[in-house]
């Protein structure tokens, strides 16, 4: 998880706006925990479903271990990376 952390990191600092939807793994939390602090956009609550397809529909791509989530970024031509 400290890889893809990383990476999502470097994508920030790349000039990519990145919105993480805070996940309950403890493991998840604390990462996204030093993540608030480096200017990401943290949701810490559940995204209603209409702001979740308005998100999904304007990123470049979903980086994802949710097969729901996989599902609907298909849907809406979205590029997934599969975690």
């Amino acid at each position: 998880m400290a890889d893809i952390a990383r990476a999502v990191i470097l994508l920030q600092q790349t000039g990519h706006h990145v919105v993480v939807v805070r996940h309950h793994d403890p493991r998840w939390l604390r990462l996204t925990e030093d993540m608030h602090g480096l200017g990401f956009t943290i949701r810490t609550d559940s995204v209603p479903y209409g702001e979740f397809v308005w998100m999904l529909n304007r990123a470049a791509f979903v980086l994802t271990d949710s097969g729901g989530v996989q599902e609907e970024a298909v849907a809406l031509n979205r590029t997934r990376v599969l975690v």
